[in-house]
């Protein structure tokens, strides 16, 4: 998780003659010493209707809190990205669901760093006995996880019905984008062999605590969606016959790109929950090398030989650009959640 800190802003437009509010909200954030205030003369310029704040956050992980509140809300946001049409309630559980969020992250930040802390603490050899709130927490974490399979599966679904369709020769392009991104990697074992008396002088020696943290599994954890969350369940049920109309409908593309959207900030907030369950469990675990039938995480030192990069690059940059190859890679992504202005919200 990135704690980069943040403001998120809500905008809204008011109409010039009414002086009103319109339905039109923009939900974004602002990092790195700019404030909403500017952001809001920005995007004024040219708009002939009123822009005015209507609620703002600081908040740790900035990006994050952004992204969970777009595609939650996916199904109100309108071309343009960060705009939706809200009605005054929607609105209302937007920044409540906002707020909820913000607080949530702000109490974990604390918890995240203290459990981190322990990833660089030799560990004893005992294994400590579970207490109740423990036992609680492992039986959390595989339910975050059971949901977190649950949502991956419908998107697999999805994004494997785009595949299918651009196979059979349909135009698909609308549903899916493509980028070409070029990187530069440094060739370690072409310098090694080229200059193995220059790549010598650049290893150094590392002395590090390491251990993998590992949730130890247990079979009686079993989990029905429709149980743990119907209304979930419901709308991945919903998902599904809407990717079966896919196939012969494209004009429900806007609303499968909205759920699909929705179902990915449902996979971060589950992703999210069972990240704060596992760094609680750590923070149990503390110094010990786990906890009996929960974790298991053993830290010891080791000693590394490792090539200095970072150096060469800064000693010898003829060198490091020399090894370096420049290698092109194109990443497939799947559009989500921009919907009509007509779509009619989620029931």
């Amino acid at each position: 998780m990135n704690f980069s800190p943040g403001e998120i802003y809500f905008i809204q437009e008011y109409d010039p003659q009414t002086g009103r509010a319109t339905k039109y909200v923009k939900i974004g954030l602002v990092r790195n010493g700019r404030t909403t205030a500017q952001r809001i003369k920005e995007h004024q310029t040219g708009n002939p209707r009123a822009l005015k704040e209507t609620k703002l956050f600081q908040t740790p992980a900035v990006h994050f809190v952004e992204n969970s509140l777009h595609q939650l809300f996916a199904e109100s946001r309108i071309t343009g990205g960060e705009w939706f049409i809200f009605t005054e309630t929607q609105l209302r559980d937007c920044i409540e669901t906002a707020k909820n969020l913000v607080a949530d992250v702000k109490k974990q930040e604390s918890i995240f760093a203290a459990a981190l802390a322990f990833k660089t603490k030799r560990s004893k050899k005992a294994v400590i006995v579970p207490t109740k709130p423990v036992l609680a927490l492992h039986k959390d974490y595989f339910r975050s996880d059971f949901i977190i399979q649950q949502l991956k599966t419908i998107v697999e679904k999805y994004e494997r019905q785009l595949d299918e369709q651009a196979a059979s020769g349909e135009d698909v392009d609308d549903l899916r984008s493509l980028k070409v991104v070029q990187t530069s990697r440094f060739d370690e074992a072409g310098f090694r062999a080229a200059m193995p008396g220059v790549y010598k002088k650049f290893l150094v020696s590392e002395l590090k605590i390491e251990g993998r943290f590992t949730v130890l599994s247990k079979d009686d954890h079993q989990f029905s969606l429709s149980l743990l969350d119907p209304k979930l369940a419901d709308f991945i049920a919903g998902f599904s016959n809407t990717i079966e109309q896919l196939k012969r409908n494209p004009k429900v593309l806007d609303v499968a790109k909205a759920k699909y959207s929705y179902i990915k900030g449902q996979v971060a907030i589950a992703e999210w929950n069972k990240a704060k369950v596992e760094n609680q469990i750590r923070l149990a675990c503390a110094n010990n090398a786990g906890i009996e039938g929960v974790c298991r995480w053993v830290r010891l030192p080791k000693e590394k030989t490792v090539f200095d990069g970072a150096a060469l690059k800064r000693e010898r940059p003829d060198v490091y650009e020399k090894f370096s190859k420049k290698q092109t890679t194109t990443r497939r992504s799947t559009k989500s959640g921009r919907t009509s202005a007509g779509a009619k919200p989620r029931k």
